[in-house]
């Protein structure tokens, strides 16, 4: 019982030279507003009915807010004085504090990190991107406002800050509305830009079990099938843990590699459902589920096509394609069926059911390598023995018998060509 004691008095003589007048403290308020030049494609175009949409063509090319991201105050030497984050319209306010000397200028700078830990992006070599403001000078026991700051221009669009605004739609206009993804979805490091840094994965990719993401050299303006898309994979592995078997996009063949791939192109189950899957998530942060014409698409424009509509069902099998129940686009078209209540224009779609239902689904496939578990795909010794396995079908099978709510979707996979 002597020893904290001891240690006590100890710190207490230690501190105690330091007289009340000695320790100087110097205090104030830096506050201003973030916002960047919006460049992304994806957006609702003026043209087409966009009720439910959440990205209109009147925000694109046009300065938006640097929505909930973390900012921090440092002195004109780059010592740290304060920390604070944006909200929703890239409004902040920081306290900063300086203890013994006082350096009057500053500067307020970001890196892309989310406020509440959701993501940060870095460099390719995990290094940080940084975007700071021109040195200004404090207030001392005041506040300072430096007003509203520009990043990016017509001309000089900035890449990350894009990126970044799709990251954080994606995560409060969708992944937020899951209570498992608010306990799971965390910490995610999104690489910005390289197609072969750190990983040689050709355009952008995604790992659950690493927990990042990487963008490609041409990913920044293409949101829904890009950063959105691959967060989307990182809330599927979040929400149900599992392998997934590689060089599944070439069916009939595998494994095999360097097969072009689109919406429509017949793939493996296993991977059009996920595929399916990641998009349809990124897809309903730009639309609500009363949207007339929800749209998804991999283009720096707006959404065109017949094979952008994500309301549109082929249905029932008489009318599809040869394979187009291996189509990506036709599990879009399934989970948005599931998800919203526009009746199509040859069934009543009364479903209905909410994002976090959705991703709940995915929790309820029991463990295992038998069919309808979550390691289908595989034998137990994880051989790959089932590529059509973990498949929409799936879903719907879990849905329907391990769902608490035990919805019924199957007028719903007919309608869409079986995904």
């Amino acid at each position: 019982m002597k020893t904290p004691i001891l240690m006590t008095l100890t710190a207490l003589a230690i501190a105690a030279p330091i007289s009340e007048a000695q320790a100087q403290i110097y205090t104030g308020v830096v506050s201003g507003r973030l916002r960047f030049y919006q460049n992304q494609g994806n957006y609702c175009p003026s043209t087409r009915d966009c009720s439910g949409a959440q990205y209109l063509e009147s925000e694109y090319h046009t300065y938006q807010p640097v929505r909930d991201v973390k900012v921090y105050v440092e002195t004109s030497g780059g010592t740290l004085i304060g920390s604070g984050s944006t909200d929703q319209n890239g409004d902040f306010s920081i306290g900063w504090f300086q203890l013994f000397s006082y350096n009057g200028t500053a500067r307020v700078y970001f890196t892309g990190a989310h406020k509440d830990n959701r993501f940060r992006f870095q460099t390719p070599s995990g290094g940080t991107h940084k975007y700071q403001t021109a040195n200004f000078t404090l207030s001392n026991g005041g506040t300072i406002d430096i007003g509203t700051k520009n990043w990016g221009s017509s001309s000089d669009p900035k890449t990350m800050v894009n990126a970044y605004d799709g990251a954080v739609s994606m995560w409060t206009n969708s992944l937020s509305k899951s209570n498992r993804m608010l306990n799971n979805f965390n910490d995610v490091v999104i690489y910005a830009f390289s197609s072969t840094e750190p990983y040689d994965c050709g355009t952008s990719c995604a790992s659950g079990t690493r927990n990042d993401i990487q963008l490609d050299a041409n990913a920044a303006y293409k949101p829904q099938a890009r950063v959105m898309h691959e967060m989307g994979h990182i809330a599927s592995y979040d929400a149900s843990p599992r392998s997934r078997p590689s060089q599944n996009y070439c069916y009939p063949n595998a494994p095999t590699s360097g097969c072009t791939w689109s919406f429509t192109t017949p793939e493996w189950r296993s991977s059009s459902f996920e595929e399916g899957l990641a998009t349809y998530l990124s897809d309903s942060a730009f639309y609500y589920w009363w949207a007339n014409d929800p749209r998804t698409c991999n283009s720096t424009g707006a959404c065109s096509g017949t094979n952008s509509e994500t309301e549109t069902s082929k249905g029932p099998s008489s009318n599809c394609a040869t394979d187009e129940g291996r189509w990506a686009l036709t599990t879009i078209r399934y989970l948005w069926d599931v998800y919203d209540g526009v009746n199509d224009s040859n069934f009543t779609d009364d479903v209905r059911r909410e994002r976090y239902e959705i991703i709940d689904t995915l929790a309820a496939f029991p463990s295992g390598f038998n069919d309808h578990e979550k390691n289908e795909p595989f034998d137990s010794s994880w051989n790959v023995d089932n590529r059509d396995g973990h498949s929409g079908y799936d879903f719907y099978y879990n849905e329907l018998y391990n769902h608490s709510a035990g919805i019924n979707s199957y007028a719903l996979r007919q309608n869409n060509c079986y995904p």
